[in-house]
């Protein structure tokens, strides 16, 4: 099932992202900055890329475990979302809005779409996010990624609410 899963987070956090771009307007048309879009994967450090560009990664799993002399374990997926700005205002803007956002979520829903076009979907398991960082990307190379943040969390799933 952990496949199925990781792919399941990967689309919820993708249009978690892209849900909290429209909410708080960023490709209004009244926006002096550029459009901020999101990139299907992390972008590799050799190639440029659009400024205002947001890239989403399951990144590294890890295993917690639950109790000391026990085999249970928490699984751990650490997700990275990089925030490539046109400026150094709008980089810290954007990514400091996404960081306080991605702490203040919890118990997150994770739909199983059975069609990503219809409103078909049904809960699967939920999520919590936990340890959120912030830090900003110094090891880029040319102009595209000169304002390069990276947010990163780890997730864990739950059971969803109504089996708890």
């Amino acid at each position: 099932m952990s496949g199925v899963n990781d792919r399941l987070i990967y689309k919820n956090i993708v249009n978690l992202v892209e849900a909290k771009i429209t909410a708080d307007g960023w490709n209004n048309a009244d926006r002096a900055n550029l459009p901020v879009t999101v990139e299907d994967e992390i972008v590799p450090n050799d190639e440029s890329i659009k400024p205002n560009a947001m890239a989403v990664a399951l990144e590294d799993v890890r295993y917690r475990d639950v109790e000391i002399g026990s085999n249970l374990t928490d699984k751990i997926t650490v997700v990275v979302v990089d925030v490539l700005a046109e400026g150094k205002e709008i980089g810290m803007h954007l990514a400091g809005d996404f960081s306080d956002y991605f702490k203040s979520l919890y118990n997150i829903p994770i739909y199983d779409y059975i069609n990503y076009d219809e409103d078909t979907s049904v809960v699967a398991f939920n999520i919590d996010i936990s340890g959120v960082f912030l830090e900003r990307n110094r090891m880029s190379t040319g102009k595209s990624k000169q304002w390069w943040w990276v947010i990163s969390f780890g997730i864990e799933e739950t059971a969803p609410a109504d089996q708890l």
